[in-house]
């Protein structure tokens, strides 16, 4: 059966031992020699050398219930070619089936993981970073709101950011009583400044500890240009440290990884904020 595969026992150890091969029987250390074995073999083995790769990483990244990417590849024709297209998915990140075992799974299969002390530096210099833009944003100031005008569109729609500039100004035109501008702050600023902050200076217009739109301006420049500079630390940080595209991150901590300590909300949200002052930094 080897010979006629193509494969070295410890491939068929991985292949008998999967779920992309239910219907193998046999004793160990294999199954028996029979046209059905060696069908369910020979299309894994086949698909492997089709699309590439080892049958260790078929096994890994194929599957409904242990596979990296939930297919089954051999469910339909449909399923097959959701699978490879899945395969070049993988290829244009840029990640190794290893690396991606250990981002999703956290398996170190072919990696060292990182120390703790690699992780405290790594963390630390992120920390200061991140430190750094919050003292300096505080600084900015925009007394004709020209500044508003240019770094809100790089977070909100165009609608949205016309019903920024008027809350900021305290517009009565815009038609929106302060519930609905309530509304509009939570649903548009969550995760990019603190929504009860925000609904105290931006939607309550008899706030008179806000009265001053130049002051209000300031605020909300801080939050989104910060927002924007942390979020650029993170990504370029990430990128530079595991050598992999920017827009890859991007993707990884918006989408695919979830905060340990909510699994409902990104990665993001970890690092959205400084999480460590310099007294905690400097002792670790």
């Amino acid at each position: 059966m080897l010979a006629a595969l193509g494969i070295g026992k410890s491939d068929l150890a991985l292949l008998a031992a999967s779920e992309l091969t239910p219907a193998l029987v046999g004793d160990p250390p294999g199954p028996e020699f029979s046209f059905a074995n060696f069908t369910a073999l020979f299309r894994c083995v086949s698909l492997a050398r089709a699309l590439r790769i080892s049958i260790a990483e078929l096994v890994r990244l194929a599957g409904t219930s242990s596979g990296l990417t939930g297919m089954d590849p051999f469910a339909s024709p449909a399923g097959t070619l959701a699978f490879i297209d899945q395969i070049e998915a993988l290829r244009d990140s840029d990640f190794s089936t290893n690396e991606l075992d250990w981002l999703l799974r956290h398996r170190f299969t072919g990696l060292d993981p990182l120390d703790e002390a690699t992780i405290g530096r790594e963390l630390g210099t992120l920390a200061r970073g991140l430190n750094t833009i919050e003292a300096e944003v505080e600084q900015l100031a925009d007394p004709d709101g020209a500044a508003l005008t240019l770094n809100l569109p790089e977070l909100l729609e165009e609608a949205d950011v016309t019903t920024t500039l008027a809350m900021v100004d305290r517009l009565s035109t815009l038609g929106l009583d302060q519930t609905q501008r309530e509304q509009f702050i939570e649903s548009t600023f969550a995760g990019i400044l603190d929504v009860e902050a925000g609904k105290d200076v931006l939607a309550h217009y008899g706030n008179t500890d806000w009265a001053d739109v130049v002051q209000r301006r300031a605020w909300l420049l801080a939050r989104v240009v910060g927002h924007l500079r942390r979020r650029a630390l993170i990504v370029d940080t990430i990128a530079a440290k595991f050598k992999i595209a920017a827009t890859v991150v991007e993707a990884l901590v918006d989408t695919v990884l979830s905060n340990p300590a909510d699994g409902n909300e990104p990665l993001f949200e970890v690092f959205r904020l400084p999480f460590a002052t310099e007294a905690e930094v400097a002792t670790g």
